[in-house]
């Protein structure tokens, strides 16, 4: 197997050279006709360049150029040379990316070529003379359209034309033949390409226009055009004076002798709008400028396009300056990233520390998501897809990190290849932090929510809660269902049916009675209303106090009402008895200060030693104290016989020389103060005259149950023992009357006290009932 030739050695060939010297057409004058089709190939292919490219032996040499101004090159330097042995176009979209290419002086230096597309010129016998070629500085990673390729193919066939023209001048009929041919072939290209051709003759003046240029600029077919009159005139007026110094400039055969530009006509016949594209070449002999050819082409959609194209990018500008989000536009061939001003004003880096590259952009996310967002965007750019999301740390100019959301869209050529990408990166920390006092809030939310709840369901008052959409109670809590005896019943107005609610008269409450719809329906403030409640399983009818009141929104619209239920009927009951004792309270201090003032009416009675009086008055005092005491202590209508007894005794017992002995039994109030003071009084005599007045002196008393006529007998024993001899008092004063007949006019007893010398006794019987009688 052999490799294919290289350029060089298809331009050494020696059946090629032979070819090319038979047309006897390297170093000849320039000619119209050549001329014409580089410039129709630069308006087609949009090049700024456009070449007749002939390779010879050693160099190749430039028929026609335009947009290059070096005549011929060597040939290591030729492009052309490459496609000798193509059999259609040779186009390289980018000459540094080429291997045949790049090491090329004109690609490496001045003046840096970097596209470029030839048409290879075939001769009848097959042998390739050179090229129509365009080329561009700029690289182009779509190369041509089919319709510039077209063109392209068709220019270089008339170069094959142009060159059989040449040959055959010396037969003067075939020549005109060949030109004729040549001519209509150059006519229906350029009517396929739309383009118009004009030529003018400055020595002369003379101004020619074919039929496409006429069109545009609105100037019938036969009609004589002029510079002055027919193109400077129908130029708009904003356009006509750059368009007529490119012209003079383009005359000037000091100059470059090229015309491009682009200007708008308004035609002459119907006065329509057009833009145009004109391009030219001047033709200079012996210095001076003989001729001037070149072609006008109709860009009105283009520049439609563009305009519109201005328009959104102007939009986007504005878009991306409010928006606080960082835009970005990565071209992949040239790894170049344009950012806007959010990048700045968002994560402080300055547009002057910014590299425009990928790189950069890759060094400044976290070390430790860069591979991960590396593999996320190359899965999207490296296969089908075309949109990519991807959240990240993103390095701050004051070296933090913010977290971001990045989206980005893949921008794919006809044949699917990633070619751009633009996004946008959005700083989360605003709303992280956001997100971050959310969650707070809900936190704390549902935490007031739970003892809103806890409260609603524990509250020791019953709570009904009525939305305004149901127009009735939707909601109770536990203790509101004990106290009703039911829950909500049936829907609508129909469970209030089982409702128990009743007025002072015991008729139920009417719909329009019930709190919680007065303040629904009404907007009605209800404070500690009472109602009487039947309750629903119990049937007992109980006091509450009912508040209800309107939940409002902040239109003041109501859109619920809480009602609060409370039983206050142990309350009005404990009330109620409060009165009651209250009553019963001062008809008992009247009777105590009744029995006050008989003690001390009766201790004062013919006493002569008040010093003496006021003790006794006052012991007897206390004994009764301590009697209203121990009913105090009790249920204040009965008292335990023991507890007044020894109350009675008070502190005398303190050595413990008294004996107590006898069941449980409860006597009346009035028994008990009665039954205080006669104990009182016998141990103060005790204490004074008998066995309580020496150390070794004892007193029992016993207290027992006998039976009666009707029922039990109540029996109290007072025993004296271990005293001095007793002996009998000579008169009674109201000590003794009180024990002889304190309890008989109490409770009727029967009362016998004995002074027997061994000790003093007294001994008390009455029913069991006149002690437990009040009265």
């Amino acid at each position: 197997m052999t490799s294919s030739p290289t350029g060089l050695e298809l331009a050494a060939d020696a059946e090629r050279l032979a070819a090319l010297d038979g047309y006897d057409i390297l170093d000849t004058e320039p000619e119209q006709g050549f001329d014409d089709i580089v410039l129709l190939a630069s308006q087609i292919c949009e090049a700024p360049t456009a070449l007749v490219s002939l390779v010879a032996k050693d160099r190749q040499w430039f028929k026609a150029r335009i947009g290059f101004n070096p005549c011929e090159t060597p040939l290591d330097q030729s492009v052309c040379a490459h496609a000798l042995g193509a059999d259609d176009l040779l186009v390289i979209t980018d000459l540094t990316q080429d291997p045949r290419t790049w090491g090329n002086a004109l690609v490496t230096g001045e003046p840096h070529l970097r596209f470029y597309a030839g048409a290879p010129l075939h001769t009848p016998e097959g042998a390739t003379l050179g090229t129509l070629c365009v080329i561009d500085t700029a690289p182009r990673p779509h190369g041509l359209d089919d319709g510039q390729r077209s063109g392209l193919r068709a220019l270089a066939r008339q170069v094959m034309v142009q060159l059989e023209l040449h040959r055959a001048v010396e037969n003067r009929g075939q020549a005109l033949a060949a030109r004729a041919k040549a001519e209509e072939q150059m006519r229906l290209a350029a009517e396929a390409t739309g383009i118009g051709v004009f030529d003018f003759e400055p020595r002369s003046g003379a101004l020619h226009w074919d039929h496409r240029v006429r069109a545009l600029f609105g100037v019938p077919e036969r009609s004589p055009v002029s510079y002055e009159g027919s193109f400077l005139a129908n130029i708009h007026a904003d356009d006509r004076a750059h368009a007529d110094a490119a012209v003079q400039s383009a005359l000037d055969p000091s100059g470059a002798c090229r015309f491009d530009t682009e200007y708008r006509v308004i035609a002459a016949d119907t006065g329509t709008e057009r833009w145009l594209a004109a391009r030219g070449q001047a033709i200079v002999e012996g210095g001076e400028t003989v001729r001037f050819v070149g072609t006008v082409r109709d860009i009105s959609a283009q520049k439609g396009a563009e305009f519109a194209l201005r328009a959104t990018e102007e939009r986007y500008r504005l878009a991306a300056r409010a928006t606080t989000d960082a835009i970005w536009d990565w071209e992949f061939a040239s790894n170049h990233v344009l950012w806007n001003e959010a990048l700045t004003e968002a994560y402080g880096h300055a547009p002057e520390d910014v590299e425009p590259t990928g790189d950069w952009w890759i060094d400044h996310i976290h070390p430790h998501d860069r591979a991960k967002v590396d593999a996320s965007i190359h899965a999207v750019i490296d296969g089908t897809g075309t949109a990519w999301t991807d959240e990240y740390r993103f390095l701050r100019a004051d070296g933090s990190y913010a977290p971001v959301l990045d989206r980005g869209y893949v921008i794919r050529d006809a044949n699917g290849r990633a070619i751009r990408m633009i996004g946008a990166m959005l700083d989360l920390t605003s709303i992280r932090a956001a997100e971050a006092a959310l969650r707070d809030a809900r936190r704390k939310l549902d935490m007031e929510r739970s003892l809103l709840q806890a409260i609603f369901r524990q509250a020791p008052v019953g709570i009904a809660v009525a939305d305004a959409a149901s127009a009735w109670t939707t909601m109770i809590n536990t203790q509101a269902e004990e106290m009703l005896g039911h829950g909500l019943g049936a829907p609508g107005e129909e469970r209030q049916a089982g409702y128990g609610a009743l007025h002072a008269d015991d008729t139920p409450y009417a719909l329009t009675d019930y709190p919680t719809l007065r303040a629904l329906r009404d907007g009605e403030a209800v404070r500690a209303e009472e109602m009487r409640y039947r309750n629903g399983i119990t049937g007992e009818v109980r006091r509450f106090e009912v508040s209800s009141a309107p939940v409002r929104d902040e239109a003041g619209g109501i859109q619920a009402a809480v009602t609060v239920l409370v039983d206050v009927e142990d309350r009005r009951r404990a009330e109620a008895m409060q009165t009651l004792m209250n009553h019963e309270l001062g008809h008992r201090m009247k009777n105590l200060l009744t029995m006050v003032q008989s003690i001390a009416v009766q201790t004062l009675r013919g006493a002569t030693d008040l010093g003496a009086v006021k003790e006794i008055l006052g012991e007897r005092l206390v004994a009764l104290g301590k009697a209203q005491d121990i009913l105090l202590g009790s249920d204040l209508d009965r008292a335990a016989i023991g507890a007044v007894i020894r109350g009675g005794v008070g502190a005398h017992d303190e050595f413990g020389r008294f004996r107590y002995e006898g069941p449980d039994v409860e006597i009346s109030r009035g028994a008990a103060l009665s039954l205080s003071l006669m104990i009182h009084e016998l141990t103060t005599n005790a204490a004074k005259y008998g066995a309580l007045s020496v150390e070794d002196g004892r007193v029992e008393v016993t207290w027992s149950l006998a039976p009666g006529a009707e029922e039990a007998d109540l029996c109290i024993a007072w025993r004296e023992s271990g005293g001095p001899v007793v002996v009998a008092p000579t008169r009674k004063g109201f000590g003794s009357r009180l024990i002889e007949r304190g309890l008989s006019g109490q409770v009727g007893a029967e009362i016998a006290v004995d002074y027997a010398a061994g000790g003093v006794t007294c001994h008390v019987r009455a029913p069991l009932g006149a002690f437990q009688k009040e009265g």
